[in-house]
């Protein structure tokens, strides 16, 4: 596949019928997913690294910056590695300094951290985290969405503070869900083993179990039903049994916009159960939606 379409179709410039070439493609084979995925991360990196401009430049006008980002990419690697080297064998700083990364509305990123914990970021979160982890554990705090995959080592355990709670791992794979602007806590586990400190008591998940906040401050633990659900990852917005309010309030996190709906009684005993890749567009997943529910919508440029 042609690294300029895939371009395209993460900075969401393809066309339609491009779009359906790219999907056909990743389905096609496990290595053609594996390397859709790689060249997402390099999108994901350069867009760390270059100003909203570059970021709407033409696909003929990027592949000249992609390169000058790339060599960006590659210094900020060797810087890391360089204080690493340092921390280990020339220094012991007392205070290694924070990094703050914030995802723009309506992108996802993925990050490598030193110790090779690999995280997926959705739309609207930020993440904070030291350039080296020190200590006795690795600690990292998030305010948004984030999926985990820790790099296991069982003399440091590894440490995810969030607002209402904090989940301790060793080494494992997991979901975690707490925006500060929004009520829900969620800790879904796929692998390994998780423990939940929240209100002052202890929760111990095993694998395919999620673990959601109460209003009363309990944690309900239940039996993971879908796994869609953490198919953001890949670019997909998974629905299942959504009220169309809950789905409008998803496509405003995924697509970075604002939905206002004039008509209330649109909600009332709606719900849609589906998948949308998200480089389609949201006028794109509106014209599916209509197909089942009944609506118009008016879309404003600005």
């Amino acid at each position: 596949m042609e690294k300029t379409l895939l371009f395209k179709y993460f900075s969401r410039q393809a066309s339609e019928e491009e779009r359906r070439e790219v999907r056909k493609w990743v389905e096609e084979s496990p290595e053609h997913m594996e390397e859709f995925m790689q060249e997402r991360r390099f999108f994901d990196a350069t867009i760390l690294l270059s100003d909203e401009s570059e970021i709407e430049a033409t696909p003929v006008k990027r592949n000249n910056k992609l390169i000058y980002t790339l060599s960006r990419i590659a210094a900020v690697v060797l810087i890391t590695l360089g204080l690493s080297y340092l921390y280990n064998h020339v220094v012991n700083p007392v205070n290694i300094p924070m990094q703050t990364l914030t995802v723009p509305a309506g992108q996802q990123l993925n990050l490598t951290l030193s110790d090779g914990t690999n995280v997926w970021l959705n739309s609207q979160t930020k993440i904070s985290y030291p350039a080296v982890f020190t200590g006795n554990d690795r600690r990292v705090s998030i305010d948004g969405e984030a999926y985990f995959k820790v790099s296991h080592d069982a003399s440091k355990p590894f440490k995810v503070e969030t607002c209402k709670g904090v989940v301790e791992v060793l080494g494992t794979t997991f979901n975690v869900e707490a925006y500060k602007n929004e009520d829900k806590f969620n800790v879904a586990l796929l692998e390994g083993s998780v423990k939940i400190e929240s209100n002052g008591d202890d929760y111990l998940l095993a694998p395919d179990q999620m673990a959601s906040l109460n209003k009363d401050g309990t944690m309900h633990i239940t039996q993971i039903s879908d796994y869609n659900a953490y198919r953001w990852i890949d670019g997909i917005i998974s629905l299942k049994n959504d009220r169309f309010e809950l789905i409008m309030k998803k496509f405003e996190k995924y697509y970075g916009i604002k939905i206002s709906i004039e008509n209330k009684g649109v909600n009332e005993n709606i719900t849609y159960t589906g998948k949308f890749y998200q480089a389609d567009g949201v006028q794109y997943a509106l014209r599916v939606l209509q197909r089942d529910i009944r609506f118009t919508y008016d879309y404003d440029e600005e």
